[in-house]
Protein backbone atom coordinates (compact mmCIF):
# COMPACT_ATOMS: atom_id res chain seq x y z
CA UNK A 1 0.00 0.00 0.00
CA UNK A 2 0.89 3.53 -1.06
CA UNK A 3 2.35 5.68 1.86
CA UNK A 4 0.46 8.90 1.46
CA UNK A 5 2.65 12.66 2.33
CA UNK A 6 1.32 16.27 1.91
CA UNK A 7 3.56 17.08 -0.86
CA UNK A 8 2.86 19.37 -3.53
CA UNK A 9 4.37 18.79 -7.29
CA UNK A 10 5.80 21.72 -9.35
CA UNK A 11 6.62 21.44 -12.90
CA UNK A 12 10.28 20.12 -12.26
CA UNK A 13 9.55 18.43 -9.32
CA UNK A 14 8.11 17.94 -5.38
CA UNK A 15 7.48 21.79 -4.06
CA UNK A 16 7.10 21.12 -0.66
CA UNK A 17 6.86 18.44 1.81
CA UNK A 18 5.56 17.82 5.46
CA UNK A 19 6.80 15.66 8.16
CA UNK A 20 9.65 14.34 5.83
CA UNK A 21 12.27 12.03 7.55
CA UNK A 22 15.04 9.52 6.20
CA UNK A 23 17.21 7.04 7.98
CA UNK A 24 19.36 7.20 4.69
CA UNK A 25 23.05 8.02 5.44
CA UNK A 26 26.40 8.52 3.86
CA UNK A 27 28.04 6.52 6.62
CA UNK A 28 25.84 3.14 6.75
CA UNK A 29 22.46 2.22 7.09
CA UNK A 30 22.32 2.37 10.84
CA UNK A 31 18.84 0.77 10.99
CA UNK A 32 20.62 -2.45 9.85
CA UNK A 33 24.37 -2.00 10.72
CA UNK A 34 25.28 -2.34 7.01
CA UNK A 35 28.37 -0.59 5.78
CA UNK A 36 28.02 1.28 2.59
CA UNK A 37 30.16 -1.01 0.98
CA UNK A 38 28.13 -4.14 2.17
CA UNK A 39 24.95 -1.48 0.86
CA UNK A 40 26.87 -1.62 -2.90
CA UNK A 41 27.50 -5.09 -3.08
CA UNK A 42 23.79 -6.13 -2.22
CA UNK A 43 22.18 -3.54 -4.36
CA UNK A 44 20.38 -4.96 -7.73
CA UNK A 45 19.68 -2.52 -10.74
CA UNK A 46 15.70 -2.76 -10.87
CA UNK A 47 14.07 -1.25 -13.21
CA UNK A 48 11.29 1.89 -12.46
CA UNK A 49 8.65 -0.24 -14.30
CA UNK A 50 9.67 -3.59 -12.31
CA UNK A 51 9.92 -1.74 -9.35
CA UNK A 52 6.26 0.18 -9.83
CA UNK A 53 4.28 -3.02 -11.36
CA UNK A 54 6.14 -4.94 -7.88
CA UNK A 55 6.86 -2.53 -5.35
CA UNK A 56 5.67 -5.51 -2.26
CA UNK A 57 8.46 -8.09 -3.66
CA UNK A 58 10.78 -5.08 -3.55
CA UNK A 59 10.25 -3.55 -0.71
CA UNK A 60 13.13 -3.42 1.64
CA UNK A 61 15.60 -4.35 -0.58
CA UNK A 62 18.84 -2.43 -1.51
CA UNK A 63 18.90 -1.00 -5.58
CA UNK A 64 21.06 0.70 -7.32
CA UNK A 65 20.73 3.27 -9.70
CA UNK A 66 23.76 4.00 -12.06
CA UNK A 67 22.37 7.54 -13.41
CA UNK A 68 19.84 10.21 -12.24
CA UNK A 69 19.27 13.53 -13.17
CA UNK A 70 18.27 15.86 -9.86
CA UNK A 71 15.22 18.19 -11.00
CA UNK A 72 14.81 19.40 -7.14
CA UNK A 73 16.76 19.50 -3.77
CA UNK A 74 14.83 20.13 -0.72
CA UNK A 75 16.29 20.36 2.70
CA UNK A 76 18.75 22.79 4.89
CA UNK A 77 21.92 21.33 6.67
CA UNK A 78 23.13 17.67 5.74
CA UNK A 79 18.69 16.14 5.47
CA UNK A 80 17.49 16.80 1.93
CA UNK A 81 14.70 14.84 -0.38
CA UNK A 82 15.78 14.86 -4.06
CA UNK A 83 13.45 14.28 -6.93
CA UNK A 84 15.32 12.48 -9.00
CA UNK A 85 14.49 11.26 -12.66
CA UNK A 86 16.50 7.83 -13.07
CA UNK A 87 15.56 7.15 -16.78
CA UNK A 88 17.55 8.71 -19.97
CA UNK A 89 16.39 8.58 -23.05
CA UNK A 90 17.74 10.05 -26.64
CA UNK A 91 16.33 13.56 -25.63
CA UNK A 92 15.38 13.59 -22.11
CA UNK A 93 15.26 11.90 -18.87
CA UNK A 94 11.73 10.39 -17.09
CA UNK A 95 10.66 8.09 -14.27
CA UNK A 96 10.81 10.35 -11.63
CA UNK A 97 11.61 8.63 -7.38
CA UNK A 98 11.85 10.50 -4.34
CA UNK A 99 15.26 10.12 -2.70
CA UNK A 100 15.81 11.10 0.46
CA UNK A 101 19.70 11.83 1.93
CA UNK A 102 21.55 12.25 4.64
CA UNK A 103 24.55 14.17 3.49
CA UNK A 104 26.52 16.18 1.50
CA UNK A 105 24.35 18.76 -0.83
CA UNK A 106 24.09 18.27 -4.47
CA UNK A 107 21.98 20.83 -6.79
CA UNK A 108 19.62 20.48 -9.89
CA UNK A 109 20.73 19.12 -12.81
CA UNK A 110 23.65 17.10 -11.37
CA UNK A 111 23.96 13.42 -12.50
CA UNK A 112 24.57 11.11 -9.56
CA UNK A 113 24.70 7.00 -8.65
CA UNK A 114 22.82 5.79 -5.97
CA UNK A 115 22.53 3.03 -3.67
CA UNK A 116 19.74 2.69 -0.99
CA UNK A 117 16.62 0.71 0.40
CA UNK A 118 13.84 1.02 -1.75
CA UNK A 119 11.08 2.32 0.66
CA UNK A 120 7.96 1.48 -0.91
CA UNK A 121 5.22 3.52 -2.94
CA UNK A 122 5.15 7.68 -2.20
CA UNK A 123 2.33 9.06 -2.84
CA UNK A 124 1.54 13.13 -3.40
CA UNK A 125 -0.65 15.64 -4.04
CA UNK A 126 0.39 18.12 -6.81
CA UNK A 127 -0.12 21.23 -7.39
CA UNK A 128 -3.25 20.66 -9.59
CA UNK A 129 -5.32 18.52 -6.64
CA UNK A 130 -4.52 15.37 -8.55
CA UNK A 131 -2.19 12.29 -6.68
CA UNK A 132 0.71 10.69 -8.14
CA UNK A 133 3.13 7.57 -6.82
CA UNK A 134 6.70 7.12 -7.18
CA UNK A 135 9.20 4.98 -5.62
CA UNK A 136 10.80 6.10 -2.61
CA UNK A 137 14.57 5.48 -1.87
CA UNK A 138 16.18 6.11 1.32
CA UNK A 139 19.91 6.64 0.13
CA UNK A 140 22.37 5.09 1.50
CA UNK A 141 25.49 6.43 -0.95
CA UNK A 142 25.35 9.02 -3.47
CA UNK A 143 28.01 10.03 -5.94
CA UNK A 144 28.50 12.62 -8.03
CA UNK A 145 28.66 11.51 -12.09
CA UNK A 146 28.59 14.98 -13.81
CA UNK A 147 28.06 18.43 -12.22
CA UNK A 148 24.71 20.11 -13.42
Amino acid sequence: MAKRRNVLMGVGGIVAIAGCSSNGSSQDDSENNISVEEVKNQSSEISYDDLMRNHVEYEGEYVHFPSGRISQVQGDEDLFQLSVYVSESQYNWDDLTVVFWSGERFLEDDIIEIWGKFEGLFTYENVLGSENTIPEINAVEIEIVREG
